[in-house]
C-alpha cells in the first residue's frame, strides 16, 4: 500500500509540474532538417551547419537518432572530415561513417566520443552546446580523392544574426 501511494503522489507531482522530468538540453530546440552556411574562425570562410528552415537563426537546432534528413547527412561528413582521422589512435576513436542522412546508432555513438573529446556533455544529441564546442569542415567534396580544406570552429557561436 505504502508504495502505491508514493507512486500516486510521484505521478501527480510530475503531472502537475511540481517535479520536473529531466530530458536532454537539445530536446527544447526545433528539429534540423538542412543546412545553413555560418561563418567561421578562417577568414571568416563558411561551413556547413545542421540548420532548421535553411536560416542562421535556424542553426539553434537539435538532432537525435531516429532523425533522417539532410542536416544528419552535414553532421556525419562533420564528423567524419574533422574528427575520424583526428581521434583515430585515441581513446575517442570512431569508424568512418556512411553519409546516409540516418542519424542512428553509429553516428550516435561518433559524436558521443567528440562530445568527450571536447569535454561537454556526451549524451549522443546534437544541440547548442556541440555546435558551438564542435570544429567545421571547411573544403571541398569533389566526386574523386584528394579533398582539400580543414576544419574550424564558428565565429559567433551563440549569436547567429542575418
Amino acid at each position: 500500500m505504502r508504495r502505491f501511494i508514493i507512486a500516486a503522489v510521484l505521478s501527480a507531482a510530475v503531472a502537475t509540474g511540481v517535479v520536473a522530468v529531466e530530458s536532454p538540453a537539445y530536446a527544447a530546440e526545433p528539429k534540423c532538417d538542412e543546412k545553413v552556411y555560418l561563418e567561421t574562425s578562417y577568414d571568416e570562410l563558411p561551413a556547413a551547419v545542421p540548420s532548421y528552415n535553411q536560416t542562421p537563426n535556424g542553426a539553434m537546432c537539435s538532432l537525435a537518432p531516429g532523425d533522417y534528413n539532410n542536416a544528419v547527412a552535414v553532421l556525419q561528413t562533420n564528423l567524419n572530415e574533422c574528427y575520424q582521422r583526428m581521434l583515430a589512435g585515441t581513446e575517442y576513436a570512431f569508424g568512418w561513417l556512411s553519409v546516409d542522412k540516418e542519424f542512428g546508432p553509429l553516428t550516435k555513438a561518433a559524436l558521443i566520443q567528440v562530445q568527450k573529446y571536447h569535454e561537454i556533455s556526451a549524451d549522443g544529441g546534437y544541440g547548442p552546446q556541440t555546435r558551438n564546442a564542435i570544429d567545421w569542415w571547411i573544403g571541398s567534396r569533389s566526386s574523386s580523392p584528394p579533398y582539400w580544406g580543414h576544419c574550424e570552429t564558428l565565429i559567433r557561436p551563440y549569436r547567429f544574426d542575418t
